[in-house]
């Protein structure tokens, strides 16, 4: 208007401008969008229940009509016989993220009393609808200049992507003392660490055993981009501030002065938590945007001082990932000479790497190849068109069968709780979006860093995830709600080096209580981080 409130007029014609989306009743109750077709009695509505029980609250109502839109629209907007593994990808990823979003907003929408009940979860919900909605945006500002956008509507804002780089492969030089840590993604659900430590020590395969001297300072080198969301932590017990199992309490870690200290940019840190080790400002930062994080360098040094040697039991202390559990590895304490440390404790249990056969090698994914075609768990029906004759086609197929088949087998039928619900169908439509996003990278590498950004979407859909999964299954897990299949896993054999020393009594070789807060429980710095697109996402147990 001009400045006495009349019409201005500059004498050119008003744009078009898309009208708000209309939503009818079903989807003012759910809080989603266009999902009203599949419900009950809708035009697209499913013949066949996504999760048991008999449906009678809007809750249930809603979530079977969110998981119908999801089968559906991933056969019917998928290209038959694709060339492109990319194109396919993301055809597949677009509804998977709309489910994940809708089932976000659902829960927000029809029981926030219970959201506000459990801790950090409205943030995590609010990382779900922001970061995969801002995903699927970038999926569909590639598709649609290809013609390759199968959706109804391609009305999309225009792409804000992320920008990542890759660390200098030649950042680290591996050493007795200098251990360059990396991650292989494809070696379990959330991967193992690599360790190269040169021509000193052998370290092949997934979280190697390496040993310490008493008085040694080791460092460790995460700069390697593979490494982010995973900050390396040190720990008495297996999984360190994870605890034994989901929810369960923490176990003790190293973190006395002079035993750990960790540094960004070779400095200390030095934030208001820094504490003793620098760990709360420290394991905060793996949670910032792909692009921040690999623009910065990331150590660790563990110095095994006598105290540490002391606490160990069977002379073992051991890495692990503070942001994932089911990752850790042996550190070996040796005396200062090299000889046998025999502390006359027995050494703990530790899980050893899963092993994968060749369709999950394969296809790099974890568990999945027993829903593949000729498996014990296959699927009667394509999951989208065509031959399925190549081996990506075969890993999809597999990694959708396994989705439909988990979030109807492992949520609990006619349950109270809707946070309970919604994390138990969460948790296998989260595994199947690392597991696309990993036979993508395994299948069709090449592919994917022809397509800018492309890379750096893949790794925040694997960590940020699989970080959401971890949290779920802490929160289900103490409920006793966690409904998954528990695979009995194999031990690592025993060092057993001093099987003639007499076990000295567990009051002298207690370890100190944690001090700082860990990636079991939420600290004041990670709760002001951010996750992979700054939303919010804690370190920790739910």
């Amino acid at each position: 208007m001009n400045e006495d409130g009349s019409d201005y007029s500059n004498g050119t014609e008003e744009q078009e401008l898309y009208a708000p989306v209309t939503r009818d009743s079903h989807d003012v109750t759910c809080g989603t969008t266009a999902t009203a077709p599949y419900a009950d009695g809708g035009a697209n509505a499913c013949d066949q229940q996504f999760f048991g029980g008999t449906h009678d609250t809007d809750f249930e109502q809603c979530l079977q009509s969110v998981d119908c839109q999801m089968h559906k629209e991933m056969m019917y907007e998928t290209s038959v016989d694709e060339d492109s593994n990319v194109v396919t990808f993301m055809q597949q990823m677009i509804p998977h993220h709309e489910n994940a979003v809708n089932m976000a907003k659902l829960l927000l929408k029809q029981d926030m009393d219970a959201v506000s009940g459990v801790e950090d979860l409205e943030g995590i919900l609010y990382d779900i609808i922001n970061v995969q909605n801002f995903q699927v945006h970038s999926f569909r500002n590639y598709l649609n200049p290809e013609g390759k956008l199968l959706e109804g509507s391609t009305s999309v804002p225009p792409p804000t992507r992320l920008r990542g780089r890759r660390m200098d492969s030649g950042a680290c030089t591996p050493s007795e003392t200098n251990i360059c840590m990396s991650l292989d993604f494809f070696a379990s659900e959330t991967g193992y660490y690599n360790l190269d430590r040169g021509d000193f020590e052998v370290t092949s395969g997934s979280s190697p055993d390496i040993t310490v001297k008493i008085g040694q300072t080791i460092t460790f080198d995460q700069s390697d981009h593979t490494n982010w969301y995973h900050p390396v932590g040190f720990a008495y017990r297996p999984d360190g501030a994870h605890g034994d199992d989901w929810g369960a309490d923490e176990n003790p870690e190293v973190e006395g002065l002079g035993e750990l200290l960790y540094k960004i940019d070779g400095a200390a840190t030095d934030c208001p938590d820094a504490g003793d080790t620098g760990l709360d400002c420290y394991e905060p930062e793996f949670f910032y945007p792909y692009d921040d994080w690999t623009s910065k360098k990331y150590t660790s040094e563990l110095t095994i001082t006598p105290e540490v040697a002391a606490a160990s039991e069977g002379g073992v202390i051991y890495y692990f990932c503070h942001i994932h559990s089911k990752m850790s590895g042996r550190i070996i304490i040796l005396n200062e000479d090299g000889s046998d440390y025999c502390p006359g404790s027995k050494e703990q249990d530790l899980y050893a790497p899963v092993k994968r056969d060749a369709n999950d090698v394969a296809w790099g994914t974890t568990g999945a190849s027993q829903y593949g075609e000729g498996g014990d768990m296959e699927c009667d029906m394509q999951f989208f068109g065509g031959n399925h004759d190549t081996d990506f086609e075969k890993g999809l197929q597999a990694i959708d069968c396994q989705m439909m088949k988990e979030m109807s087998g492992e949520t609990s039928i006619d349950e109270d709780s809707n946070v309970v619900t919604f994390m138990q169908q969460m948790i296998p439509h989260h595994e199947n979006a690392v597991n696309m996003a990993k036979v993508l990278m395994k299948q069709d590498m090449d592919a994917v860093s022809g397509v800018e950004d492309l890379e750096g979407t893949l790794y925040s859909i694997i960590n940020v995830q699989n970080f959401q999964i971890h949290q779920f299954r802490n929160y289900l897990g103490a409920e006793g709600k966690l409904l998954e299949s528990n695979n009995a896993s194999t031990n690592v054999d025993p060092v057993d080096r001093c099987s003639s020393s007499s076990s000295k009594s567990s009051s002298t070789k207690k370890a100190k209580s944690t001090k700082e807060s860990k990636s079991g429980k939420y600290s004041k710095s990670t709760k002001e981080s951010k996750s992979g697109s700054k939303s919010g996402t804690k370190s920790g147990k739910s």
